[in-house]
């Protein structure tokens, strides 16, 4: 918080919105079209890298997935309980034991034939779509470094004034808090706080 309101007293209100407002066009654009964008190529050209056999992401996740999953019938006869327990204590029970019940009621592992399949599409799905969303990230970020460049050129030439550093501070100081909410969003899901704990029961 406290370097991204120094960084907004350098740089004063203008060029601290101009790079602001580009970073969250580029964040937004890869949140909200990531999803449709990966599930259109995986119906085209990228079926066999996502959902392919062998050499896929699924075979990959598929190959770390603890063999008790692969005796799991369907999901409708699986319990939460049971998933958890077949999920052991590896990376993908780390992370997906808290999940269980969620895997077990998506569409897409409940109208697999077995959970194991689901959640390995599933899964696959969701990786590739990470995947998309951070090159889609990257080029838009990159589009609207192009647009902040051109942007900037209006600019006062010379040193901000001081309201213009105050309040560029202010914007950086926004910037920071919404960073640090978002770091300790993630971190509380991975590793819950002591006042969330209602929350992640």
């Amino acid at each position: 918080v406290v370097l991204t309101c120094l960084v907004g007293l350098w740089k004063g209100f203008f060029k601290t919105f101009i790079g602001m407002f580009g970073g969250i066009i580029a964040l937004l654009l890869a949140i909200f079209l990531a999803k449709p964008i990966a599930e259109a190529c995986v119906d085209g050209f990228a079926r066999n890298f996502v959902l392919g056999e062998t050499g896929s992401i699924r075979s990959f996740v598929g190959g770390l997935l603890p063999e008790a999953v692969k005796g799991l019938g369907q999901a409708a006869s699986v319990t939460p309980e049971a998933l958890s327990e077949a999920l052991g204590s590896g990376i993908f029970g780390f992370f997906l034991k808290p999940f269980s019940g969620l895997l077990l009621g998506n569409q897409m592992v409940q109208e697999a034939l077995t959970v194991y399949d689901g959640i390995t599409v599933l899964l696959s799905m969701l990786i590739f779509s990470v995947i998309v969303g951070i090159a889609l990230f990257i080029i838009a970020r990159l589009l609207m470094c192009l647009f902040t460049m051109f942007a900037k050129s209006f600019a006062r030439d010379g040193k901000p004034s001081g309201l213009s550093r105050l309040l560029g501070g202010l914007l950086g100081l926004a910037r920071g808090v919404l960073y640090a909410g978002v770091l300790l969003l993630v971190a509380s899901v991975f590793t819950g706080f002591p006042f969330m704990s209602g929350y992640n029961a």
